[in-house]
């Protein structure tokens, strides 16, 4: 019985551990289920020269359809985010798919660093060497 005992300890110190491993905090991955329905504040987005791209301040929040709703309103009457891997796309236009933001999404706590560069939605034209930094604090 001692040894029952024992081995059952063993078993239950063993499931429980698997159990505490693997209820880590997910919520810094990016994915489309932790991003969907939050919102975030632009507290910084310049681009490769240092200005400022004039969006802080702006609240941008992803909606569970795939659309996205800015405060204040801007232009952007399209808009639209897609989640591959740890890369996020922004498509914008006004009506229709125009241009394209894409690049790391990295979630650190509460704060957001997107590094991205533009790009049009018909292959146009696409900036691969002009990398835009914005930062953003969820809400």
């Amino acid at each position: 019985m001692k040894y029952a005992i024992k081995y059952f300890g063993i078993l239950l110190l063993t499931v429980l551990s698997f159990t505490v491993a693997a209820c880590g905090d997910d919520d810094d991955e990016l994915s489309a289920d932790n991003l969907a329905g939050t919102s975030w504040v632009v507290t910084s987005d310049v681009d490769p020269d240092g200005d400022d791209n004039g969006t802080v301040g702006t609240v941008v929040t992803f909606q569970k359809n795939g659309t996205l709703a800015f405060l204040p309103l801007n232009d952007w009457t399209y808009a639209t985010w897609a989640v591959n891997g740890n890369n996020l796309t922004i498509i914008l236009g006004e009506g229709i798919p125009d241009d394209f933001m894409q690049g790391q999404f990295v979630i650190s706590g509460n704060t957001a660093v997107y590094t991205y560069h533009w790009g049009d939605v018909n292959g146009e034209w696409e900036d691969l060497t002009s990398i835009n930094v914005m930062t953003l604090v969820k809400q």
